[in-house]
């Protein structure tokens, strides 16, 4: 009876040896896990930024639009306002007397520091009403 006790009182815990392996085998599961939640996290701001982006670039088209044609004219990079983060650009090209070619493109930084930049061209004509 007193070999039972023995043996009983050796089994219960894990060993030194056990636990290491456990412990190994956790921070192989996990630690990739929380890399690929990292990089998830970043590219879901940069989603965002894009967005902002696209955003602000209608914005631009609309107050481009509701000009006259004729004030219709290049910008250069430049901030926007009210945003520390985004610049501008507005390109035009005449292919004909009463037609412009309008591309707006904006501009921002990434999280790594990379120049990111989306554009948004359209066709806006000069036509008369009647």
């Amino acid at each position: 009876m007193h070999k039972n006790t023995q043996y009983a009182s050796r089994t219960r815990g894990f060993t030194f040896l056990e636990m290491l392996l456990t412990m190994l085998i956790l921070v192989m599961v996990f630690f990739p896990l929380v890399q690929v939640l990292s990089r998830a996290l970043l590219v879901g701001g940069e989603t965002e930024n894009t967005n902002l982006a696209l955003g602000l670039a209608r914005d631009k088209l609309e107050t481009i639009k509701n000009t006259s044609f004729t004030s219709i004219a290049n910008e250069s990079k430049a901030p926007i306002p009210g945003s520390d983060l985004f610049q501008s650009e507005v390109i035009v090209t005449s292919p004909h007397s009463k037609l412009k070619d309008v591309e707006i493109i904006i501009y921002w930084q990434s999280a790594d520091g990379s120049e990111l930049n989306i554009s948004l061209k359209s066709l806006i004509s000069s036509y008369i009403r009647i």
